[in-house]
């Protein structure tokens, strides 16, 4: 815990220097959204349209994940601080999951810009039957997109590839996400990693889940976060056996 204050601290700092930077993607991001959102609504109505905003909030979560911690050991990397982290005794994994509370940032201001175009459109995605399990929902695919992020940047220090060529979830989820699915098989879908928590918080939005999804999701969050952990250290000691870190670059 000791080694975590610091490394949270370190990315709080960040925030504050690179807060015009923040804003400039969460409006990129919103532009994104409110594409698709503008279809949903001009298609289907405010019904689905509500459904398509939490979705594309739980994507924003999703994808925030993926450039904010997998692309921070490309950055890391540019630096040359992956040996000093390790010779201070600091996984360059955790260094990077630990700005997993960053991802809150984007992700609320792409939202809230969002929200006040939906208003302009005439409905309001905050009228939703089951607010609080939404926010269950939410909260669970954080911690999936965590474990998540932290695959990702396990794999660029294994590879050196740069984490933007393997983020293949965030727009691959983009389209499942937004597509239809029948509510019935909702408990299924609830194992899905990432996906999972998208749909029960597409759910949360006209009805009630039942709350046997939610030992799914829970089930499967457990599953990612164990597996993440044994991945990133398992590549860690593989990292130091060969000749230690290489640089991120294509190949």
């Amino acid at each position: 815990m000791r080694k975590i204050k610091p490394l949270i601290w370190l990315h709080a700092i960040r925030v504050r220097r690179y807060l015009l930077s923040i804003l400039s993607g969460s409006v990129t991001d919103s532009i994104w959204m409110a594409v698709f959102l503008i279809g949903a609504y001009s298609s289907q109505g405010p019904t689905y349209a509500r459904e398509v905003f939490w979705a594309l909030a739980a994507w924003s979560i999703i994808a925030n994940a993926g450039w904010m911690i997998g692309g921070w050991i490309d950055y890391l990397s540019e630096l040359g601080l992956l040996e000093p982290l390790d010779f201070s005794g600091v996984s360059p994994v955790v260094a990077a999951a630990s700005r997993s509370f960053v991802i809150a940032i984007p992700t609320g201001l792409s939202s809230l810009i969002t929200l006040l175009i939906s208003f302009q459109l005439g409905f309001n995605p905050l009228e939703i039957s089951s607010p609080w399990l939404l926010a269950l929902s939410l909260l669970i695919l954080w911690i999936q997109a965590t474990a998540y992020g932290a695959i990702l940047a396990s794999t660029v220090l294994l590879t050196s590839v740069p984490s933007a060529l393997l983020d293949i979830a965030a727009l691959a989820y983009l389209g499942l996400l937004l597509a239809n699915y029948p509510a019935g098989n909702l408990q299924t879908f609830a194992f899905l990693p990432l996906l999972g928590p998208g749909y029960v918080a597409r759910q949360c939005v006209s009805g009630n889940p039942p709350l046997g999804v939610f030992l799914a999701v829970t089930v499967t969050t457990i599953v990612l976060s164990l597996f993440a952990i044994s991945y990133s250290r398992s590549v860690e000691k593989l990292v130091k056996k060969r000749a230690g870190y290489r640089a991120i670059a294509l190949h």
